[in-house]
């Protein structure tokens, strides 16, 4: 019986040795790549619905679409939640809205999100992109876009 006892621990002991060079070889493929430099959103973009650029200037009940790309800047499939947010002169967020997704190792992906405009003024876009809305891991900075609705 005792035999059987030492067998067994040895056993648990080099699967936790695997575990751990596993995990440690995992951990450093992961973050091979600084947190905020995981995803590249390149700048967000107004555009019409057949996607031509619409500048910073648009009016009332006008439908745009905020416009971005990203770049997955790892060697590895990234799920993520990419966040359109925009704010009013004040800095009151006055449109809130996410989408979830995947990108392939080094792939890119182009993400558009619908707004009419309700009220005329001047509104900051944000948009950033999160590992999840659990988590709430930034994997990029915030690009934001200046516009002027009249």
């Amino acid at each position: 019986m005792r035999k059987g006892k030492t067998w067994y621990y040895g056993i648990v002991a080099c699967m936790a040795a695997v575990f751990v060079m596993t995990c440690g070889q995992l951990t450093s493929n992961v973050l091979a790549v600084e947190p905020l430099e995981r995803v590249t959103v390149n700048s967000a973009t107004l555009v019409s619905s057949i996607g031509e650029p619409v500048g910073t200037k648009i009016t009332t009940n006008q439908q745009v679409l905020i416009k971005a790309e990203m770049v997955n800047n790892q060697d590895e499939k990234q799920v993520f939640v990419y966040i359109s947010q925009i704010k009013d002169s004040d800095g009151r967020v006055v449109f809130l809205k996410w989408q979830g997704n995947s990108l392939g190792a080094h792939g890119t992906s182009s993400t558009a999100t619908q707004w009419n405009p309700q009220e005329v003024g001047r509104y900051t876009i944000e948009v950033f992109v999160w590992d999840s809305l659990t988590n709430q891991s930034p994997l990029t900075g915030i690009s934001t876009l200046e516009i002027t609705v009249g």
